[in-house]
This record gives C-alpha cells, sequence and structure tokens, in this order.
C-alpha cells in the first residue's frame, strides 16, 4: 500500500468498530513500528472474558481458556488476544497512541475487560485516551451514551442534557514524532471493577489532556512539549505524570539522570527507570497550557 499509493508511512492510522475496533487495537500492539495512532469503537480486549459470543466463535477456532493452548511463538493463544498481556510484558514497547470508546451497556462484547486494560496501560505508562458511557454495542436510542466524535453531536443526542464531545483527533499524530504518556491524571474517572454498575457511569481517562504537535522539540540533550487540556474539560487545571515515548532523538539509558522544568512553575530531577522510561510526577496541565522541558 505504500509502494503504490505513495503514502506518508509516519501518518498511517487505523480506525474500527467492532470488529474493526478489534483489528485496529491488536494490529497497533502487534505492529507498534507501523502504525501512528488508532480509533477503536467497542471492541473486545479480552477474548477470554465472559462476553456473549466466546462459546459460538472463539471456542471453537481456539479451544477455551483453560486449555493452554500455544500460538506460533509459544505463547498462550489467549495471551495473544488479551490486550493487557500486551501492555503488562511490553512496558519498554512504544505504542501507537490509542483513542478507545465503549460502553457499559454493551452485552455484544461485553465490559469487564476494559477496565483491566485501562489500569494495564495506566500502571505501565502506555499513552492513550479511555472513554466510556452506557451504551450498547449499536446506537439504540434508548441507550445511556454520553460521549460523542465530530464537532456536533448526532441528531438522537442533541437533546440530552448530558453529552461531552471527544476532542482527540488521531489522525493529527505521526510516527516519528514523540508523545507523553498520561497516567494519574486528577481528572479521571473511575470504571468500577468490571461490573456495569460500579464506577462511574460515564467517564474518561486521560480524555481531557491534549499536547501541540507544532513545537515539540526532541533533540540529543533536550525534550520540550506544551501540554494543554482540552476545551471541555470539567477544570482549567489537572496534575498528571509524564512520561515521555516515542522519543526520536532524545534518549536515555536505564539509571540515567535528568533535569526537568515546568516554565514558570515547578522543576526537579528524575531518574530513568529500568526499561529507560522518564516520568515526571504531578505536573500542573492548564487549559492555557504548559510548557514542559527535559534536559540532560
Amino acid at each position: 500500500m505504500r509502494r503504490r499509493f505513495e503514502v506518508d508511512s509516519a501518518r498511517i492510522t487505523m480506525m474500527g468498530g467492532s470488529m474493526g475496533g478489534i483489528a485496529s487495537v491488536f494490529n497497533a500492539l502487534r505492529h507498534p513500528d507501523l502504525i501512528a495512532a488508532v480509533f477503536a469503537n467497542v471492541p473486545v480486549l479480552d477474548f477470554g472474558a465472559i462476553w456473549r459470543n466466546n462459546e459460538v466463535y472463539v471456542a471453537p477456532m481456539w479451544g477455551k481458556p483453560g486449555e493452554k493452548i500455544k500460538s506460533w511463538d509459544g505463547v498462550d493463544i489467549y495471551d495473544t488476544m488479551r490486550a493487557a498481556w500486551y501492555a503488562e510484558t511490553h512496558p519498554e514497547t512504544d505504542f501507537p497512541l490509542m483513542v478507545i470508546l465503549v460502553g457499559k451497556s454493551d452485552t455484544t462484547v461485553g465490559w469487564a475487560d476494559k477496565p483491566v486494560f485501562f489500569r494495564a496501560m495506566e500502571a505501565t505508562r502506555h499513552g492513550g485516551w479511555f472513554y466510556w458511557d452506557g451504551r450498547g454495542h449499536g446506537a439504540q436510542p434508548n441507550d445511556q451514551r454520553y460521549w460523542y466524535q465530530g464537532r456536533t453531536p448526532p441528531p438522537d443526542m442533541a437533546n440530552r442534557a448530558e453529552k461531552a464531545p471527544i476532542e482527540i483527533d488521531y489522525l493529527a499524530f505521526r510516527r516519528d514524532q514523540s508523545y507523553p504518556a498520561f497516567s494519574r491524571c486528577s481528572l479521571n474517572d473511575d470504571p468500577g471493577d468490571g461490573r456495569p454498575e460500579s464506577g462511574a457511569p460515564h467517564g474518561q481517562i486521560n480524555g481531557y489532556l491534549l499536547w501541540d504537535t507544532s513545537d515539540i522539540v526532541d533533540t540529543p540533550t533536550r525534550w520540550e512539549m506544551t501540554l494543554k487540556l482540552t476545551p471541555s474539560a470539567p477544570k482549567d487545571e489537572c496534575t498528571v505524570d509524564v512520561t515521555p515515548r516515542r522519543l526520536q532523538a532524545f534518549k536515555v539509558t536505564k539509571g540515567e539522570k535528568v533535569r526537568w522544568s515546568v516554565h514558570g512553575g515547578a522543576s526537579g530531577e528524575a531518574v530513568a527507570d529500568q526499561w529507560a522510561l522518564i516520568t515526571i510526577p504531578s505536573v500542573r496541565v492548564a487549559k492555557s497550557g504548559t510548557r514542559l522541558r527535559i534536559e540532560k
């Protein structure tokens, strides 16, 4: 495709819903060197979790989870079909950026696997935006959708009192640009324990965080980026841990010490962890923009 259509290989993205959402997520996890970003709508994130179509579609092809059938590379086949496994076992890998929208009332692909994946991505400092509400698998008129894509809500959501836009343009990201992986944002909501009735009925993780892709500094000795909150964020400021990912020139090694500073604000030192990742804790990010600098 790249040869035939002369596409910009740094801007290859994927978007899909249901099975297309599954393909988007798992291609991103398996081929991070090819894809810049994905948008996945109502995907399955764990084929071994309890969802309606396990016995019909999955077990006849790959057996049941307890049978421990191995894939070609010796890994349990159900691990290779569990998105959280990739996050947990590949903390050093810079995955493509992911925007994922799912529903607590989705009985077709289930809900229980979603909080597990969200927390695995947070714990391993991977990048992404995760949204949920009360939607089912399709757009039923009586569902409890809260999030919508685009500048205006769809007609059947226009009169809803509670609604909010997803203000992340996944098409804007490039594979040859570094990005900040966010974790522990003070605006994050609680998805619960996997039961639909637990946690916030609608919410997000990192859903209000953005950055300016036009003024990134990524040199051998310095990394800078302008972080910001989206216009619809419920507060003017938040705190969040920031882990630079997909670094192009600013390379660090395990145990290396760097200096960091926020323009007009806090400063300090950080040490690269065992995976050579630098995490700056509790950065204050405002709607007006926050310039973060890290240097050797």
